[in-house]
């Protein structure tokens, strides 16, 4: 899955916790398998339909040793630092692992089991089973925008390197006291505070400030049914390759993505 033997888990470092994984000692596949199931429908060898489905993605086995982070000496395990790594890996949710080797590259996992293999003296290691959540791996992505026109158009470039197409989130700063409106290509933002931080969020197409004030009322409910007024807003969705960002108003605008890569 990965070579390196640091990594972070759910915001931590490995050596913080002391321990590093061994896993990459050995000959193993880099990323995460991908399989799906497709059946034939009907129709002839010459057109015929099918129905395709990805299967549920295969739990993953990761082996730990306890280490000084000094000086990369092997250490005995011991209770108090078992339990630790234990209450680490063990989350109600699909956590972010990102090895050292693939920085900005995600995988979410969450641990379906924890064995200990020591001998009698505590040598020995942790192995632990995570369940992926999907078969992609995603990759971090940042684009800065700063737009000081309130005429003119800010341009700037943002590539998806998935197959996919993507609704990414957006961090907007408004830097203008004069209320004037914020377009970022098609979609439109008006009323926004001078010096609010908005989020929004294209897939789930909501609008909240820094503190999770819902901002979408404001921004974009112009007097109809909510549920309408959400589906006329035009949403932002990156297209695979290079897309083309246009902004008016004076703000600064950050491109938050995680894009789903097939390792």
């Amino acid at each position: 899955m990965f070579y390196s033997e640091s990594f972070t888990f759910d915001g931590k470092q490995s050596e913080q916790i002391q321990v590093i994984s061994t896993t990459g000692d050995i000959l193993n596949e880099i990323g995460l398998k991908y399989s799906r199931s497709v059946s034939r429908d009907e129709g002839s060898t010459i057109n015929p339909t099918y129905t395709t489905q990805e299967d549920e993605p295969d739990e993953i086995t990761i082996e730990f040793v306890h280490i000084d982070p000094n000086t990369n000496r092997l250490l005995k395990w011991d209770e108090t630092t078992i339990n630790e790594v234990k209450r680490w890996f063990i989350t109600d949710y699909f956590a972010p692992f990102m090895s050292a080797d693939n920085p900005g590259m995600i995988y979410y996992l969450k641990c379906t089991g924890i064995t200990k293999k020591l001998t009698n003296k505590f040598t020995g290691i942790l192995e632990v089973t995570f369940k992926p959540l999907t078969h992609y791996v995603y990759k971090q992505s940042s684009v800065y925008i700063s737009s000081t026109n309130r005429g003119s158009i800010t341009t700037s470039n943002v590539n998806n390197p998935s197959h996919l197409p993507y609704r990414p989130i957006l961090k907007i700063t408004k830097n203008d006291a004069q209320n004037y409106p914020i377009t970022i290509n098609e979609m439109e933002i008006r009323n926004v505070p001078n010096g609010t931080v908005l989020y929004i969020d294209n897939e789930m197409m909501i609008c909240n400030d820094d503190k999770g004030r819902d901002y979408f009322a404001s921004l974009f409910y112009y007097g109809v049914n909510e549920d309408v007024a959400r589906d006329s807003v035009n949403w932002i969705e990156l297209q695979p390759g290079n897309n083309e960002i246009r902004v008016t108003g004076i703000c600064t605008i950050e491109v938050l993505a995680e894009f789903p890569i097939l390792l």
